[in-house]
């Protein structure tokens, strides 16, 4: 079959269109070109029915549009999918991959891929409509403008899609459903959760796009309905979640190298002493946040997650990682996640005094915000303090660090901050493997850090088989100030480091901290739980050794010499785990405590001489098998 439409084609395609131009609408120039609406390099048929009357710039583009670049393995297996759903009548499609994963690419290759015409993006923020309007002309030579304002068809030429907030649906609805009934419109919607947060925006969505031919859905994190459902989105019955058309989760995004695996470092605030601003008297100490959250303490958590104190004693420990990061990577970032912009304006207060560097806020009241952020993106800035600005979507990849305070807690909030710090630069760099994530812990963060690192560990495992061939539970962070009590003083502690399936006591973070200080720069690439799992191995090996000396004793030898050997090890091993549990050295009351809690758990009174040689070693059994927190 020929390629090109000969002359009685031209003349049945010119009258189907009026003589206007199929695209943009201006009269048809003497040039004018027939075009195969499905390409003739895609098997489109040069028929009157596969052919339309465009001027030669809307071709020109829409030759731009056909441009094909380099998919990942899931972006190319979700836009087949898609274009499958799409072509069997489904209205809508929803990709839910994990942030970093690449959503903004598949997006624009679903709209170069499709036949759609014209393309209407709604993204949660400014900064994210500028991402999207430099990678449609970077990727596919597609060009977006900002608004919704056409003022003439001249002007609309110029363009093939529009861009906007989820914002502007509230004033734009009426024009963006005329515009839609006009044209063959793909939707696309980043991170679509955000249309359930509020009953009003859901409605202009549907008002606006039920016209539309087909709508592209985006998120980065499952979402349940709470309430009014969103438009075109299929949900399940049973746990009231968004069923996804396509998923790419977080395990195989770390497989695949393209997200870092997180280490998780929880520091634990505690000896909380607060005030009542009427009478002046302590209320106090309480043991932890839960303990103040439990004895009515008004916002408690945001109180502790405020206070400066606490905030240097996380922010010492989350920089000098940044610190060993920079030693071979220079512009590694951070990014500090504040609860309120008070307490990040006393935090970038904090910092200059610490550390002499001005370190820039953004947040909604920030002037420019996104500006702020994309001059953040270009710099090699160390650290960038946000409240809820810097949380979806954004795209810094030298963000490597997160220093989380927010009083929102949910698995939605968490997964999207975290996000920021996982988008590897290079999937050959082994120091773009890992980033590290500082929080302050309390139980419902601990039980989403628990269902992350089983992500992480899946994701690790996967990648080594392949390369052989608002706030939840804490009770103290809604609602507005509450002045009439205010944090007094408080302790901040390292706790504990997940990471890699693995979670390291505060003891021994501590070790592995003061031995990658103490190694110069060679171990300074070397992940902190790497170190953690060489000093547990040398404390196991030691506490094998202990027991390969007493099993190899001469067995000739008199039972009350062995009996004295076995007590002299048992005497050791409980020093030795009592002080790596407390990080001191144990008092002699705390000993006698633990050696009374162990002997009653199996099952005797006392160890002395007259103690069998049978329960000695059932005692050192026990005491090697058990944690030292059981002893206390």
């Amino acid at each position: 079959m020929n390629r090109c439409f000969n002359k009685k084609q031209r003349q049945a395609i010119e009258l189907s269109a009026c003589g206007v131009c199929q695209i943009c609408g201006i009269q048809l120039p003497t040039n004018w070109h027939a075009d195969h609406v499905i390409p003739y390099s895609k098997g489109g048929l040069t028929d009157v029915t596969n052919g339309q009357a465009l001027c030669p710039k809307c071709n020109l583009n829409k030759g731009n549009k056909m441009k094909s670049i380099k998919l990942r393995e899931w972006q190319q297996r979700a836009l087949n999918q898609c274009m499958d759903e799409f072509s069997n009548g489904e209205k809508l499609f929803l990709t839910h991959a994990t942030p970093g994963g690449g959503k903004t690419v598949h997006g624009l290759s679903v709209f170069n891929a499709s036949m759609h015409t014209h393309v209407i993006i709604l993204a949660p923020s400014r900064v994210l409509v500028t991402q999207w309007q430099e990678e449609a002309k970077k990727l596919y030579n597609v060009e977006l403008k900002s608004s919704m304002i056409y003022s003439a068809q001249a002007d609309f030429s110029q363009y093939q899609g529009i861009v906007m907030t989820y914002q502007a649906l509230n004033e734009n609805s009426e024009n963006l459903r005329k515009f839609c009934s006009e044209h063959d419109t793909l939707v696309i919607a980043d991170e679509i959760h955000h249309v359930a947060d509020g009953q009003a925006w859901g409605d202009q969505f549907r008002n606006a796009f039920e016209p539309a031919t087909n709508i592209l859905a985006l998120t980065g994190t499952p979402w349940a309905s709470q309430g009014k459902r969103i438009a075109f989105v299929t949900y399940n019955q049973e746990t009231k979640f968004a069923t996804p058309d396509f998923t790419y989760d977080k395990t195989t995004a770390i497989a695949d190298n393209v997200c870092r695996a997180t280490e998780f470092t929880g520091m634990k605030a505690r000896n909380l002493m607060f005030s009542d601003n009427e009478t002046g008297v302590l209320l106090g100490p309480f043991e932890t946040i839960q303990d103040a959250v439990d004895n009515n303490i008004p916002h408690a958590y945001t109180k502790a997650l405020s206070s400066l104190k606490h905030f240097k004693s996380l922010f010492t420990e989350a920089d000098r990682t940044l610190s060993d990061l920079r030693e071979t990577t220079p512009d590694a970032g951070g990014l500090i996640v504040a609860p309120s912009i008070k307490a990040a304006k006393e935090f970038k207060d904090e910092l200059f005094m610490l550390t002499g560097q001005d370190y820039r806020i953004v947040h909604s009241k920030t002037e420019k915000p996104h500006n702020s952020i994309n001059e953040y993106r270009k710099s090699s800035e160390r650290w960038l303090i946000s409240v809820d600005m810097v949380t979806e979507g954004v795209d810094i990849k030298r963000l490597q660090v997160g220093l989380f305070l927010s009083t929102k807690n949910t698995e939605l909030f968490l997964r999207q901050v975290i996000g920021r710090i996982e988008r590897r630069r290079s999937s050959h760099s082994e120091t773009d493997k890992s980033c590290f994530f500082y929080y302050t812990k309390t139980p419902d963060i601990d039980e989403l850090v628990a269902e992350f690192e089983e992500e992480n560990e899946r994701g690790i495992a996967l990648s080594e088989e392949q390369a052989i061939p608002n706030n939840k539970g804490n009770g103290g962070g809604g609602g507005g100030p509450d002045d009439s009590v205010s944090l007094d003083d408080l302790e901040t502690e390292l706790s504990s480091l997940t990471a890699r399936g693995m979670t390291f006591s505060r003891a021994v973070v501590r070790l592995a901290i003061a031995r990658k200080r103490r190694s110069g720069t060679w171990l300074h690439d070397v992940p902190t739980y790497i170190v953690c799992k060489i000093i547990v191995e040398e404390m196991s090996h030691e506490e094998d050794q202990d027991a390969t000396a007493y099993q190899e004793e001469d067995y000739d030898a008199p039972i009350e010499v062995k009996s004295k050997r076995l007590r002299t090890i048992i005497i050791r091993r409980v020093n030795k785990k009592l002080g790596a549990h407390l990080s001191r050295q144990p008092t002699g009351p705390e000993i006698s405590s633990a050696h009374r809690k162990i002997n009653m758990r199996i099952g005797i009174q006392k160890t002395n001489d007259d103690t069998s040689i049978e329960l000695l070693e059932r005692k050192l059994e026990y005491i090697t098998n058990t944690r030292a927190s059981l002893w206390l």
